[in-house]
């Protein structure tokens, strides 16, 4: 700590700036209060406590409770005031239900697993905002919401579900993770997990994170049921990635469930095959 503070007065010297003690703030995980607070006076910051805000996103905190998305579900409700509706039109309505659904909780739902009472409580707000016409009070709901949010070309207006956005969204974490051959993030994740393949072992490993448990369950958990598995193809290339039994990359067809005696008598179950496409 002493070095870091050497760093940050070196700063101020070669630069002429100051920093500000009244925006910076020590935080720590895994020590004592006691070394926490002598680490505050040692830098002449304030006690940073948990959890704490980065970037607009709460950190520490915890995802599955109510409270934690309490400041999103406040934010699409002012933003879906019902006064907002008497100036809008039916398409202006939809339109901002659209743009706020997209860019409000969007750094949120790209890392947690939304609670089903959250996407309920976001689903009342948003139909009440379509179907309120701008008047409080139980309204008339016309269509299904399920109907609503189908895509434009089945003639429905292709509003994004709470739950199956949030779910996109965190699969995306998976096909990143198996699409790329490097970066500090990947670095961070092999180093917890062993691989993207390791990821499928979280639910029976209890000190598995939060997140890798909601990944795999979002997925799907074994051979029949895991949607995510079932849509890929591979491209067998050198033999370092692929699984030849295990992966479809022959015709989107598993080897060891088109020849299952063969795949009983092989004595290279685990043999690995490469780029996925």
């Amino acid at each position: 700590m002493l070095v870091v503070k050497a760093i940050l007065r070196s700063f101020e010297l070669v630069s002429d700036l100051r920093n500000n003690f009244h925006k910076s703030e020590v935080g720590s995980v895994g020590i004592s209060q006691l070394d926490k607070f002598l680490f505050s006076k040692c830098l002449n910051y304030r006690q940073m406590d948990l959890p704490f805000k980065y970037l607009g996103m709460v950190i520490g905190g915890n995802p599955r409770r109510m409270e934690f998305w309490n400041p999103i579900v406040d934010k699409i409700r002012s933003r879906l005031a019902t006064w907002k509706g008497r100036l809008l039109s039916m398409t202006g309505r939809l339109c901002l239900i659209k743009s706020v659904l997209s860019s409000l909780p969007l750094f949120y739902l790209s890392f947690f697993k939304v609670p089903i009472d959250v996407c309920n409580q976001i689903r009342s707000i948003q139909a009440k905002f379509l179907w309120g016409w701008g008047y409080e009070g139980r309204k008339i709901a016309w269509v299904k919401w399920k109907t609503i949010c189908r895509p434009i070309d089945a003639g429905r207006l292709e509003v994004n579900d709470i739950k199956c956005f949030n779910d996109a969204l965190l699969s995306k974490w998976k096909w990143r993770y198996m699409l790329s051959d490097k970066g500090l993030w990947r670095d961070i994740l092999d180093a917890r997990y062993g691989s993207w393949r390791s990821l499928d072992a979280a639910l029976i490993q209890r000190n598995q994170s939060s997140w890798s448990k909601d990944l795999c369950r979002i997925c799907g958990k074994g051979a029949q049921d895991n949607w995510f598995d079932c849509r890929l193809q591979w491209r067998v290339g050198d033999g370092r990635s692929v699984k030849f039994w295990g992966d479809r990359w022959v015709e989107g067809q598993v080897l060891k469930e088109t020849f299952p005696r063969l795949f009983l008598i092989s004595q290279c179950k685990d043999s690995l095959g490469t780029s996925l496409t």
